[in-house]
């Protein structure tokens, strides 16, 4: 199954379907996603003290995006120790 990014458009009604306290299944059901998409969602973009705010679910969305797996990867190249005790075991 293929992986889809949640649009803005998404966003924003999950953001106003939260706010009138509707359950996360019935979101899902009306975005049509699968509930474990939207309790994500609203996991990650949810603080606190603080509501879920559509807009800044899509900003952070965007930022998170910007930062690809591999060059997080690419990172253990510079710290050597790290590099010497994977791949020998030290």
């Amino acid at each position: 199954m293929p992986y889809h990014h949640l649009t803005p458009q998404e966003r924003y009604c999950i953001a106003h379907m939260h706010s009138a306290n509707f359950s996360v299944r019935l979101i899902a059901r009306r975005v049509n996603r699968a509930p474990s998409t939207i309790s994500r969602e609203l996991a990650r973009n949810t603080g606190k003290y603080s509501p879920y705010w559509y807009d800044w679910a899509q900003q952070y969305a965007e930022q998170r995006k910007k930062i690809a797996r591999n060059q997080k990867r690419k990172n253990i190249q510079g710290n050597f120790n790290l590099l010497a005790h994977v791949l020998i075991g030290i």
